[in-house]
C-alpha cells in the first residue's frame, strides 16, 4: 500500500515526537487499517482486508495508540509526554472518523505493477530488510519511486 507516513500537519512537525514517520510502524498498521475499512466498505475488499470488516472506528485509534506504547516500552523511540496523546486524540477524533467511513476510497490497484516490480525486486536482494533506497538496486526509475519503509507481517 501507498503511505506518506502520519498525517502531522507540516506546522507541528518540527515538535518532537512529530515527524510524520516517527512512529512508522504504527502508523503503516493504521493506514492500512483505513485502507482495508475503505475497501470494505467499497466491496472491494480481498481476503486479508474483509478481516476488519466488523471493526469499530474506537479500534482503529486503539491499535495505533498501543503501537506508540510499544515502541516507546520496547526503546525504539524517545519517549514523549505530549506527542502520543495528541496523536491519540486526533486519530479517535471526528476527522478521522468522517475519513474510517468515506465511501469511494479503496485505491485501484492497491500498487501499480511497476512499483510493485521495484518492491519485489528489492525485497529479493535484501530479504526482509528494508531496503534504504532503490538507487543501490540498479533500478531505472521512472516517475515516482516506490521505496521500502519497512515491511510488517501479521
Amino acid at each position: 500500500m501507498y503511505t506518506d507516513g502520519g498525517s502531522i500537519p507540516r506546522a507541528v512537525q518540527p515538535f518532537r515526537g512529530l515527524s510524520p514517520w516517527g512512529y512508522a510502524p504504527g502508523y503503516m498498521v493504521h493506514d492500512w487499517l483505513f485502507q482495508a475499512k475503505h475497501c470494505v466498505t467499497d466491496g472491494a475488499a480481498d481476503a486479508e482486508e474483509a478481516r476488519v470488516a466488523g471493526m469499530p472506528f474506537i479500534e482503529s485509534a486503539e491499535i495505533l495508540g498501543e503501537a506508540i506504547r510499544t515502541l516507546i516500552a520496547e526503546r525504539r523511540v524517545a519517549p514523549d509526554d505530549v506527542a502520543p496523546r495528541a496523536i491519540s486524540g486526533a486519530v479517535a477524533g471526528p476527522i478521522s472518523r468522517a475519513l474510517w467511513e468515506r465511501g469511494g476510497a479503496c485505491p485501484e490497484p492497491r500498487v501499480s505493477a511497476a512499483h510493485m516490480a521495484q518492491i519485489r525486486r528489492a525485497l529479493g536482494r535484501f530479504g526482509t530488510r528494508p531496503a534504504e533506497s532503490l538507487r543501490g538496486l540498479g533500478v531505472a526509475p521512472a516517475g515516482e519511486v516506490a521505496g521500502i519503509v519497512s515491511v510488517v507481517r501479521f
